[in-house]
């Protein structure tokens, strides 16, 4: 979710997802399948090339984001010192 709040555009192409995060692209399906159920991300396809898919945060996405960002933040800085 940290890739999609930090994506200027508000969505990501799924393939540029894949390749930021590491995950195989069967991986991503399931997790953003997963997310899209919980109605935190939207996928949409590309008027412009309909093989790819794009991804964005919902209302509900981003504000679960900020809620556990802060935790986040500080469980890194924690971990990672």
């Amino acid at each position: 979710m940290d890739r999609l709040v930090d994506e200027a555009s508000g969505s990501y192409r799924m393939s540029d997802l894949s390749q930021d995060i590491y995950l195989s692209q069967s991986a991503l399906s399931r997790t953003v399948a997963r997310l899209e159920r919980d109605h935190l991300v939207e996928r949409s396809m590309c008027t412009s090339d309909r093989r790819s898919i794009f991804v964005c945060l919902t209302a509900t996405g981003r504000a679960l984001h900020a809620d556990a960002r802060k935790t986040h933040r500080a469980v890194l800085a924690t971990t990672l010192v």
